[in-house]
């Protein structure tokens, strides 16, 4: 079956978001799928989108469209509240930018 531009970008970019969301998992030992509110999970979460818009550029829609395809309830306005509150949230949570470091430098030695 031979694939658009488009639907090969999405498969990679799928492909990067499961491999991503399986290492914020490792660190942080939580679901973050789990239709939770619980401030540990939305920290988790918030770290995700993060990484997801910032480091590899993926939309808000995106990201909204992968968690509600995980099973995870989620609205594009959620994401940008996420993402915009997650300075907030390293600020009470020290090892936060130390999770995201340590996944973003993972990401590094397995790819090159």
């Amino acid at each position: 079956k031979v694939m658009t531009a488009t639907q090969q970008r999405n498969e990679i970019a799928l492909n990067d978001a499961d491999y991503i969301s399986g290492l914020v998992k490792l660190v942080t030992g939580l679901d973050i799928f789990n239709n939770t509110r619980k401030r540990d999970h939305i920290e988790a979460r918030s770290l995700l989108y993060v990484i997801l818009r910032e480091d590899y550029g993926a939309t808000y829609h995106w990201i909204k469209d992968y968690m509600e395809s995980k099973g995870k309830s989620c609205d594009h306005s959620t994401v940008i509240h996420s993402v915009n509150q997650y300075q907030i949230y390293k600020m009470y949570s020290k090892y936060l930018e130390d999770w995201r470091q340590m996944i973003l430098n993972k990401i590094v030695q397995e790819r090159y």
